[in-house]
């Protein structure tokens, strides 16, 4: 049978908060506790997806995982999925002794040009021997295809000559304000993100908004530096908005189309929305119902573009300063 779990309570806050509770059930009748045949025939004809989890240290985290077509995703059954990435995008998954037991992950695999998008909730473990990712699907639907532009399309291949962007650049932390900088120049060129979260049950989820270059900012925020993630009316299922309500975490993975990689930050996460949205920083997010304010505590970077060198992946923890203004 079909048993899905009833919303969490960071759901049911914010569907009553936005008077969301009919179009949230609905979208809820469409989630499976396996997957579907037409489920399994999408995930299979795909070559990535986003994985949500929490890594070794405890940090929230947004990765892309990639590979050939054909055989990154495969459904061996309804409740099971087995993904088997190039190397270089495994680096961050929990590993060692936290491979011996299964973690909670969410996924997403999305056909940028269908504008299709499936989401998976499961347990998983890395399997270092066979250099693949198990997994027992706990939940899965079809999402909405709303704000997801045909247009853009993930690099995961990059050309012999991608767009200077040094990974140094990003790995600057003596002085706090310079890396928010950097930062803000990255995110600027941006119209892809997606949204990282954990509920107080320990289960990832990975959602993607969209919009035009410069929908996601870096800004300060009673006295600190965010990173602004505009939230506009969805299928009110609000698993992300709950989620954050629930364990005020959050990390947002944005991937660079043309460079051939991604920069993932994490945090302390909070909502604003009502009055306040008429003020600054949020007033410049035109249409937005909500806004994601992010502290960046972790920053980590991750290249699946063979021509950017040898690092694949760095972990910035920034120290608290007296600098942060952008």
């Amino acid at each position: 049978m079909n048993q899905i779990d009833a919303p969490n309570p960071g759901q049911a806050w914010a569907r009553t908060r936005w008077n969301s509770h009919r179009s949230g059930a609905a979208f809820d009748r469409k989630k499976q506790s396996y997957l579907a045949p037409g489920m399994k025939v999408f995930a299979e004809s795909q070559d990535f997806c986003i994985v949500s989890f929490v890594d070794n240290d405890a940090q929230l985290c947004g990765r892309l995982l990639h590979g050939r077509q054909g055989e990154f995703a495969k459904a061996p059954d309804d409740h099971h999925l087995i993904i088997q990435p190039f190397n270089r995008t495994m680096g961050d998954l929990p590993s060692g002794k936290a491979c011996a037991r299964s973690w909670q992950a969410g996924l997403m695999f999305i056909d940028l040009k269908t504008r299709k998008r499936l989401c998976v909730h499961a347990t998983g473990k890395r399997d270092e021997t066979e250099g693949c990712l198990a997994l027992e699907v706990t939940q899965s639907v079809f999402h909405c295809a709303k704000y997801i532009d045909p247009s853009y399309q993930i690099a995961r291949f990059g050309s012999r000559h991608p767009k200077t962007f040094k990974t140094a650049e990003f790995t600057v932390v003596a002085k706090h304000g310079r890396l928010i900088h950097q930062l803000a120049d990255f995110l600027a060129d941006q119209r892809v993100a997606f949204v990282c979260t954990v509920d107080r049950n320990g289960q990832c989820a990975v959602n993607h908004r969209g919009g035009k270059c410069g929908f996601i900012s870096v800004s300060e925020v009673q006295g600190e530096a965010r990173v602004l993630l505009p939230d506009y009316a969805g299928n009110g299922a609000f698993e992300a908005v709950g989620n954050i309500w629930e364990t005020g975490r959050a990390a947002v993975f944005v991937p660079d189309p043309e460079r051939g990689y991604g920069v993932c930050v994490s945090g302390p996460a909070e909502l604003f929305d009502g009055e306040v949205l008429q003020t600054e920083p949020f007033v410049r997010l035109s249409e937005a119902q909500r806004v994601l304010a992010t502290y960046p505590l972790y920053c980590q970077f991750q290249s699946w573009n063979d021509g950017l060198g040898p690092e694949e992946a760095q972990e910035l923890p920034i120290a608290p300063t007296e600098q942060r203004t952008c």
